[in-house]
């Protein structure tokens, strides 16, 4: 049945991102499935090809928060241990192993790990007799999805190798952001074990969104005296808090909610979800983060001339980052570039919206596009990936469009069409999804 969808065959090769843009699968169809409206999609000519229009991108300034000195921070809570910029270079220098240990993804964002014998063990190179202390990290059990100023559990289990009891800490690194937390340990005898729970809170003061490198450590007393120190093989990926404190979700939770295009929870997630954090890496503010987005969907996709998708149908995420075209891009139209966009918002936790839209050139064609928008805290913003265009909502009237008509497309089911083989990854674009017609906005007209 695939076959069905796919206009010619391709070399196609695995890769780690999402549908970014979207250029409407929907576009080359005349009628829809619209919430509130009876009518149809109004009649097309043309699809509205790629550009780069960033020129002309809006800037709305943005206030940031200045982040609380080392000695700030261990004010703040009696576990927390600050670095200063020499200490945070010196623990970033570490060397990490070149060969990972295996590890297996847990429910609720949390993956669990042995650490190899080899790394708990004295090297030959070394003295035979054990030197005293010698506590070494076996097992771990830790989050990798991390929510902004929202404490989460990580589990350590240590071993003692030395000859005599030890008592010291477990340390659990946010090496970028130069802070951790610890969890005292006490009376440790001599070969055996222990699971230390060491809570961990990224602060939003004090870092950002994106790649979030870890590290535990062990240090005992009676001199601090680190024992062992291991990277985690998988990084943690920093997202922003959607409370009611922070950045919620002005429709109660619509706009970052999964679906069968947008997949990012966990396990099946996460490429996807590093993915978003390459794209949004080092960003502190939603509106830089979707505007980083923007440029970063439209410069890992190709624009399908080829036709290799059906243009009745809209790529999921998880499909357009397992598909690439001769020269390693990924592939899709404007709904998949507005897709892979959205999944890589809402996976760090910024609202948004996909939006079908219906306009008029200057010789009078309808012509069919798929653009997004975002929820900054304040506001809407409009996205394009793929013209690389962000917070410019006056831009296809600059380029001599007119009557921009609206649906928002929301709830994505690929087992809604009985005629479209569910799991597939790609989904109809009529039968799949829910439209809601919005007419002609106001910002955009």
């Amino acid at each position: 049945m695939r076959n069905l969808k796919i206009g010619y065959s391709i070399v196609l090769a695995a890769i780690l991102l999402v549908n970014l843009a979207l250029i409407p699968v929907s576009a080359t169809v005349n009628d829809s499935k619209v919430e509130n409206e009876t009518s149809d999609i109004p009649e097309f000519e043309e699809w509205v090809k790629p550009m780069d229009l960033s020129e002309y991108n809006g800037h709305k300034p943005q206030v940031k928060q200045e982040p609380l000195s080392p000695e700030e921070l261990e004010k703040t809570n009696p576990f927390i241990i600050a670095l200063n910029e020499s200490e945070k270079k010196e623990l970033n220098s570490i060397p990490k192993e070149t060969t990972s240990p295996k590890a297996k993804f847990e429910s609720g964002g949390q993956i669990s790990i042995n650490i190899p014998a080899k790394a708990t063990q004295l090297s030959e190179s070394e003295d035979k007799t054990r030197s005293d202390p010698d506590v070494k990290i076996t097992e771990i059990t830790y989050q990798w999805y991390w929510v902004q100023d929202t404490t989460f559990n990580n589990y350590v289990t240590i071993h003692n190798y030395g000859t005599s009891t030890a008592s010291g800490k477990v340390l659990f690194w946010s090496a970028e952001d130069g802070y951790g937390y610890y969890k005292s340990f006490s009376n440790l005898a001599p070969g055996s074990n222990m699971t230390v729970t060491v809570p961990f809170q990224p602060t939003s003061t004090q870092s950002s969104i994106g790649i979030k490198p870890i590290a535990l450590e062990v240090r005992v007393d009676p001199d601090d005296t680190s024992t062992h120190f291991v990277w985690m093989p998988y990084d943690g990926i920093e997202k922003y808090n959607n409370d009611a404190n922070h950045l919620a979700d002005p429709d109660n939770g619509v706009n970052l909610n999964t679906s069968d295009i947008y997949h990012f929870p966990f396990n099946e997630g996460y490429n996807i979800i590093f993915e978003a954090a390459v794209a949004g890496d080092n960003s502190t503010t939603p509106y830089d983060t979707a505007n980083q987005i923007t440029d970063y969907v439209y410069d890992v996709m190709h624009y399908d001339e080829e036709m290799v998708i059906n243009r009745s149908y809209t790529a999921s995420d998880l499909w357009v980052i397992s598909h690439t075209n001769a020269s390693g891009y990924y592939i899709g139209v404007c709904d998949e570039y507005a897709t892979l966009f959205n999944a890589f918002n809402r996976a760090l936790g910024v609202p948004s919206k996909q939006y079908y839209m219906n306009m008029t050139n200057t010789s009078g064609n309808r012509s069919a596009h798929e653009i997004a928008e975002i929820w900054d805290g304040q506001e809407w913003i409009h996205s394009d990936p793929t013209w690389k265009s962000f917070d410019n909502p006056d831009i296809y009237i600059s380029q001599n469009y007119s009557s921009m008509y609206f649906w928002n497309l929301k709830d994505a089911d690929d087992d809604l069409d009985p005629s479209d083989p569910s799991g597939d990854g790609l989904l109809h674009y009529k039968f799949d999804f829910d439209r809601e017609y919005l007419g002609l906005l106001n910002k955009y007209n």
